[in-house]
C-alpha cells in the first residue's frame, strides 16, 4: 500500500467530530418553539372571544391550524426566531459550565 493514499472519501456515517447535526436540532427547536407560542397566543385569543378563563383542546387546535397559514408572513420572523436559538445556546453554555461556577 502507498502512504500517499487519501482514504478521506470511506466515511462509515459515524463521524463524532460533526456537530452540524445540533446547531440544525436547535434551530428547528427554535422555531417549533416560536411557532408554538404563536398558536398558544391565539388559543388564549380565542378563549377569551368565547368568555372562558381555561384555554381547551378545540382552541389549541384551531389555533394551530391557524398558525400554519400565517407562520410565514409574520413580521419579524426571522430575528425572532435568531432570538430564540440564540437563547437556547446561551442556557446551553450555563448549563455546561454550572458545574465550574460553583
Amino acid at each position: 500500500m502507498s502512504e500517499n493514499v487519501d482514504y478521506s472519501f470511506m466515511k462509515s456515517g459515524f463521524d463524532n467530530t460533526d456537530t452540524s447535526h445540533i446547531d440544525q436540532a436547535k434551530n428547528v427547536t427554535a422555531i417549533m418553539v416560536h411557532f408554538t407560542e404563536n398558536a398558544m397566543n391565539t388559543a388564549a385569543i380565542y378563549a377569551n372571544h368565547a368568555k372562558r378563563r381555561e384555554i381547551v383542546s378545540e382552541d389549541i387546535k384551531r389555533a394551530l391550524m391557524m398558525e400554519v397559514f400565517f407562520f410565514q408572513k409574520r413580521n419579524n420572523l426571522e430575528e425572532k426566531i435568531v432570538g430564540k436559538a440564540l437563547t437556547y445556546i446561551v442556557l446551553d453554555f450555563i448549563k455546561a459550565n454550572k458545574r465550574k461556577i460553583e
